[in-house]
């Protein structure tokens, strides 16, 4: 059997004009390639969609870009999930997740141990001693069936036995 590949190639009408082989038929496009580990990426991998995020994501049609909205407005192959990364700081290809094997680099926003606003630490165990919410409530009395709750919650058997009361 014979079998003919094109990677591009014009079909000529009597015209003179030239229709373009369809897209589907035509191989794809080598992907964007990032020159390789120990090369940081521009501005450490952020865009202007995510100033916090320090990596690229490579994309099922191969080519890296710095978020999902970058993806889709410059790559017309659809919405599919990256399943690559490529690290800011020392351009290391890895899978997607939120610290560098490589370089052991957050590549994602660092959390704080402040309330700010409800929207940072909530546990009080972990929160800063600077941060006036720790101890907000902490004066108030309580019942001792509620400090038995509590005692109990924290052993970790806070079911009720039968007969007991609190």
């Amino acid at each position: 059997p014979l079998i003919f590949t094109f990677e591009s190639s014009y079909f000529a009408l009597q015209s003179g004009k030239q229709i373009p082989l369809p897209n589907f038929l035509q191989k794809p496009q080598k992907a964007q390639v990032f020159s390789g580990t120990g090369k940081k990426l521009p501005n450490n991998g952020t865009c202007e969609h995510y100033q916090k995020s320090f990596r690229w994501f490579r994309f099922a049609c191969g080519q890296a870009f710095p978020c999902d909205v970058c993806h889709t407005k410059n790559c017309g192959c659809g919405d599919e999930i990256a399943k690559q990364m490529i690290c800011g700081y020392c351009g290391k290809h890895q899978s997607v997740q939120s610290m560098c094997q490589g370089c052991r680099s957050d590549l994602t926003r660092a959390r704080g141990c402040h309330w700010e606003g409800g929207n940072g630490c909530r546990n009080q165990e972990k929160m800063s001693k600077k941060d006036d919410k720790k101890y907000r409530g902490s004066w108030k009395s309580r019942s001792n069936k509620e400090r038995k709750r509590m005692a109990m919650q924290k052993r970790g058997n806070a079911k009720k036995k039968d007969g007991e009361r609190y």
